[in-house]
């Protein structure tokens, strides 16, 4: 069974990187797919790029929007509405794969009747090297398949393991029946997205490390420095709360680390931190111990 893949590619001013996406995705050694180009109104010379593949067989439809979304995830929306395949690959603009991508990933995808497909990782940086893996399902070495509420439970209840989307393809029947409230989320929406396509079927992971995950080092963290990232994280912990994926135990843990995630990141003016504290309403004697552990912890691994 070899079913169509649509492979969404939304571009947002990654004019530099376009080529070698564009290369990486159509010279695929898995034939069965469609390629769908979304460009968020880009300010670069990304059009002029994407001009080259419009004509190109496997290349279906270029939109290119007047005005900018102003979310990733409303891209994604888009995509998967327009996409004909019963798989869907979101192959971001700026990341690159092995030609193999889709042939590792689609028969674990099809064998286990899975909702949901991912790879290992590895981090490049701006100019294409790499740098280290990814640690995603860093403690798992060989392909593996588990019920999605397993899942779930075992590892998306913490953190996001499905770090990039870029990594990962799934069922469009799954994401087009999951709620759109991720489409609300500047930074973690594909978190939950994640979570609430697990709900629906299986998840098979691929050992292999066939995803290039480009990480733009001298980003701008706007999301984290408003605070917007921590406030999101907190929402999606009190679903899986309510949800029953999370004990009361384990969101005092989840709070916890966040409070550490907090108090970690240098660049968060402390008018947000106290924002943030009070979020999760932290005493300030709270945050004295918790700064005081950080720093032993920091003091004893070397870190600064």
């Amino acid at each position: 069974m070899n079913p169509l893949v649509s492979v969404i590619v939304p571009n947002y001013n990654y004019a530099p990187y376009l080529d070698v996406r564009m290369e990486s995705i159509l010279n695929q050694t898995y034939p069965h797919f469609e390629v769908i180009i979304l460009d968020d109104c880009s300010t670069d010379d990304s059009l002029a790029v994407l001009e080259k593949y419009r004509s190109h067989p496997k290349v279906a439809k270029v939109i290119v929007n007047e005005t900018n979304s102003g979310s990733p995830f409303k891209q994604w929306e888009k995509g998967i509405r327009e996409a004909s395949g019963e798989i869907i690959w979101i192959a971001e603009s700026d990341d690159t794969c092995s030609l193999d991508f889709l042939a590792t990933l689609v028969p674990l995808y099809v064998a286990h009747d899975a909702v949901l497909a991912f790879c290992h990782s590895v981090l490049i940086d701006e100019q294409g090297q790499p740098f280290r893996e990814n640690r995603q399902m860093h403690q798992v070495t060989s392909d593996v398949s588990m019920d999605g509420k397993a899942f779930i439970q075992q590892y998306l209840a913490f953190k996001n393991e499905v770090q990039n989307a870029s990594c990962a393809i799934f069922s469009k029947q799954a994401a087009m029946a999951i709620d759109r409230h991720y489409m609300d989320f500047k930074g973690a929406g594909d978190w939950l997205f994640w979570i609430q396509l697990a709900e629906r079927g299986p998840v098979s992971f691929a050992s292999a490390a066939c995803n290039h995950y480009r990480l733009h080092r001298n980003t701008t963290r706007q999301v984290v420095r408003s605070g917007l990232e921590f406030q999101e994280m907190k929402t999606i912990y009190e679903w899986l709360l309510e949800h029953q994926y999370l004990d009361e135990r384990q969101f005092r843990q989840c709070r916890r680390d966040n409070l550490y995630l907090i108090l970690s990141q240098d660049d968060i003016p402390l008018r947000v931190q106290k924002d943030l504290f009070r979020m999760w309403n932290a005493s300030p004697l709270q945050i004295f111990i918790l700064r005081l552990k950080l720093k032993l912890l920091c003091a004893y691994y070397g870190l600064k």
